[in-house]
């Protein structure tokens, strides 16, 4: 009994212990935000280029996994003192050169002070022949990547903005990456390591500078869910929150990859290793 028990338990603990790490030979999907369903309905301020204020986008071809093509839905949803103003859909296309085919958005605050922020939701479906466009069907991805980049904060005399991002380990993340400089995005754990929250370095930063950015790797997903919270102070003007999304990793980031051990995973390893000592204590009895 003991023997068969072991033979059991050493694997499963030993794919606990690796089941972090990317699969092998996946290929990650590059996201691609350029083929949206809706029509703009607006001119976004600050030359960022045209802009929809509905919560919900759809957008097909957003990738291709071997004979699949994958559609997206991206939903917004502002909570706390905030409200969503607009997507700004294949950002930035009046400029010619990247950032292309990302999602940039804008969410504020008409008071004096705003606690809250901003989730948005993606949604992969399977859009290949007669289903494109339907998103009536998930599409699980065996590996892709995601940017959140602007996501800086301000602070100065006038106006000043505290911005981070959380994250769900369920949603199936493996790993991350911010940045290398000092004054960079951070990482913390929280609710028992179920969400990881990445705050700004609470200055203004290029798009391009990995500082303000992160990116989230995750296995077998058809969803992942990216919680934007801020707080802001404004002064004589208006003091919105900007940040972009990107999915053909344009920004290379530059700091090291960390892995992520998800709630189940754990929930193995603790298993297998509570087996083996179970074996151990059963032969010892017997001895």
């Amino acid at each position: 009994m003991s023997t068969i028990l072991r033979n059991t338990l050493f694997p499963l603990a030993a794919l606990a212990l690796v089941s972090a790490a990317p699969i092998a030979n996946a290929v990650p999907l590059d996201l691609r935000f350029n083929d949206f369903i809706e029509t703009p309905d607006g001119t976004a301020a600050f030359g960022f280029g045209p802009s929809y204020s509905g919560t919900s986008m759809h957008y097909t071809n957003v990738a291709t996994q071997g004979s699949v093509t994958v559609d997206a839905r991206v939903t917004a949803y502002a909570y706390g003192d905030y409200k969503f103003n607009y997507h700004v859909p294949n950002y930035n296309q009046t400029s010619g050169v990247e950032p292309n085919g990302d999602i940039a958005f804008i969410y504020s605050n008409s008071e004096v002070y705003g606690s809250g922020g901003l989730t948005y939701i993606f949604e992969l479906f399977d859009g290949a022949g007669a289903k494109s466009g339907t998103f009536s069907e998930r599409y699980v991805a065996d590996e892709l990547a995601i940017i959140a980049y602007d996501i800086d904060g301000e602070n100065n005399a006038f106006n000043y903005q505290i911005e981070s991002l959380r994250v769900f380990t369920a949603d199936g993340i493996s790993s991350y990456q911010t940045g290398a400089a000092a004054a960079s995005v951070t990482a913390s754990l929280e609710n028992d390591g179920k969400e990881i929250l990445f705050t700004g370095p609470g200055s203004n930063v290029s798009e391009r500078d990995t500082s303000g950015a992160v990116q989230v790797n995750y296995l077998n997903t058809d969803h992942f869910v990216f919680q934007f919270e801020s707080e802001t102070f404004r002064g004589a003007t208006n003091n919105p929150v900007f940040s972009a999304i990107d999915g053909d990793l344009t920004i290379k980031m530059d700091g090291d990859t960390v892995y992520v051990s998800e709630p189940e995973t754990l929930f193995m390893m603790a298993s297998a290793l509570f087996g083996m000592g179970f074996v151990r204590r059963r032969k010892n009895k017997n001895a």
